[in-house]
């Protein structure tokens, strides 16, 4: 489809330059996304606010990732890329002074109802700018890069809110500042982004239809991401590992994601993706069946490194296959639904595997991880069957 610029309209040089610049800027942006979750969180606990409060709170993130995608896509084809990156970066800055500028839980909602559609702009137009600029032979591998990238600066966040603490406007501050940082990369850069054009082409819901089957990888590994962030400490905890050790296990499955990323970006450049999503999807379901039984033996931690670094490959190959089936302002909108139901697996996610932990005790976490890949991987064998025409 027309209405955006081609990376056949790019020389390379300038393909490169505007690439690294892009996912320069998301590493620093990842940075300020990783400082502020575990933030505001903390800081409604010591205020005093109940657990379900801070899930409620915490909650509107997601949402706003839901209801903002549509404006995102409207006001990307009316402005373009460029100018939607900016004016993410420049609104999530507003909202996190916001938040670092009240007590008002009240008036917490909707700034972090805002929060989340503001972060969904950086999101969308970063991961449409880099699908477009990366040649389809290496697209895997580039994606795989920018999400790892992605997952250094996020898992940095942390480490500062344990130097700089949680209190007074200190930590918002920092948060601002690297969002200031990711911007200034970013304007000489401008000439290489996206264009789209302004047409019902673009609209989310247009393309939806085109890509059932992609939006159902995307809320599978949300509501898999989501309960596994929320959840896999309190899992530990309870199956008797030390706090130290229990924080650790997010750690390593982070630790895991950073280093296999690359590698399986370049197996989806070289084989089929959807045999490399089928993959993941095997691991996801083997690794989680084997935390009923890995708590306490040293085996746990290689498993957790290699079960989040393949299961969340996921991520960065079906971005490369939404690339291979849309283009301009599609693409765009493509980027959006995805989001859409990233936002909608995250809402789920935590709270069924929470009710789970509730009924059955510990292991309830670790079967509805499984169950989440067993039925992705059921479906999927139901509908080759569909079109194999076998019975």
């Amino acid at each position: 489809m027309s209405g955006s610029t081609s990376p056949s309209d790019t020389p390379i040089s300038g393909r490169r330059a505007a690439l690294a610049t892009v996912m320069g800027a998301v590493a620093i942006f990842g940075l300020t996304l990783g400082l502020s979750y575990p933030l505001l969180s903390v800081v409604l606990e010591q205020r005093g606010t109940s657990g379900l409060w801070i899930g409620l709170n915490s909650a509107m993130t997601p949402l706003g990732f839901i209801l903002g995608a549509p404006l995102v896509t409207w006001l990307g084809r009316r402005l373009g890329g460029w100018w939607l990156l900016l004016m993410g970066m420049a609104a999530t800055a507003l909202f996190l002074a916001g938040l670092g500028s009240t007590e008002s839980l009240a008036l917490w909602f909707p700034l972090r109802l805002g929060l989340g559609i503001s972060i969904n702009m950086l999101y969308i137009v970063s991961e449409t700018w880099i699908i477009l600029l990366a040649p389809a032979g290496s697209r895997g591998r580039i994606l795989a890069v920018y999400t790892t990238l992605l997952s250094i600066g996020f898992g940095t966040g942390p480490a500062i809110l344990a130097l700089v603490g949680s209190q007074g406007f200190l930590p918002f501050g920092i948060a601002i500042a690297a969002i200031v940082l990711a911007a200034l990369p970013l304007i000489p850069a401008r000439r290489f982004s996206p264009r789209f054009e302004d047409s019902t082409a673009g609209a989310v819901f247009s393309v939806v239809p085109y890509m059932l089957g992609l939006l159902a990888i995307m809320f599978t590994l949300s509501a898999f991401d989501s309960a596994t962030l929320a959840l896999l400490p309190v899992y530990g905890l309870r199956t008797g590992l030390g706090e130290a050790a229990a924080a650790m296990t997010l750690t390593t499955l982070v630790f895991g994601n950073i280093a296999l990323q690359y590698p399986m970006g370049w197996l989806a450049d070289r084989i089929d993706k959807r045999k490399v999503i089928a993959l993941c999807a095997a691991v996801g379901l083997t690794g989680a069946l084997a935390l009923l039984w890995l708590v306490g033996h040293w085996m746990l931690w290689p498993v957790l490194f290699v079960w989040g670094g393949i299961t969340f490959a996921v991520y960065p190959v079906t971005l490369a296959l939404l690339g291979e089936r849309f283009a301009g302002a599609s693409l765009l909108a493509g980027n959006a639904a995805f989001s859409m139901m990233w936002g909608l697996g995250g809402l789920v996610g935590p709270p069924v595997a929470g009710g789970a932990m509730e009924i059955f005790g510990p292991p309830g976490l670790p079967l509805v991880l499984a169950a989440i890949w067993g039925a992705f991987l059921l479906s999927r064998l139901a509908r080759r069957r569909d079109r194999t025409g076998e019975h």
